[in-house]
């Protein structure tokens, strides 16, 4: 005897695996990143990284790249595993902003290309910027640099 998959079985399966999809897409609150050791504590959205900062009186790195920039890619692969950058974020609320899906951020902050590193106090107002690919010791510097900018204003 043959069997075979009914109808409704075949509906009721597609309808899960959609609502399963659907449901791993949402951002729902934000939770609590914690960074291992050698990673950067990226925040799971702009907003929350955001309010992340203006209750830990932080600054944020907001840093806009997008799905095909070559150099974001370099950047991933050079610049956040470098050790001292790591270090160096560690006093910031950092964030990666998908400039495609978030067209609104980027006329917001001006960003005409990709990778752009933004840095802004809680209030999400720009101080410091650079824009396309920085090596790991040159980010480096940038951050500690902007920590003071960030102090004094």
């Amino acid at each position: 005897m043959k069997r075979s998959i009914s109808p409704v079985f075949f509906v009721w399966t597609l309808i899960g695996t959609v609502a399963v999809a659907a449901w791993s897409g949402y951002q729902g609150a934000p939770t609590e990143v914690v960074a291992a050791k050698g990673e950067i504590a990226w925040q799971p959205g702009f907003e929350a990284a955001l309010q992340k900062a203006r209750e830990e009186k932080k600054p944020a790195l907001i840093v806009f790249e997008s799905d095909t920039c070559t150099f974001c890619k370099k950047m991933d692969k050079t610049t956040w595993r470098d050790q001292r950058v790591q270090d160096q974020t560690r006093g910031w609320v950092p964030v990666k902003v998908n400039g495609e899906k978030r067209t609104d951020l980027l006329q917001a902050y001006g960003v005409s290309g990709f990778p752009t590193a933004i840095l802004v106090g809680g209030d999400g107002k720009p101080f410091a910027g650079r824009e396309g690919y920085i090596e790991p010791t040159e980010f480096a510097e940038f951050l500690e640099k902007s920590r003071s900018k960030w102090k004094s204003s």
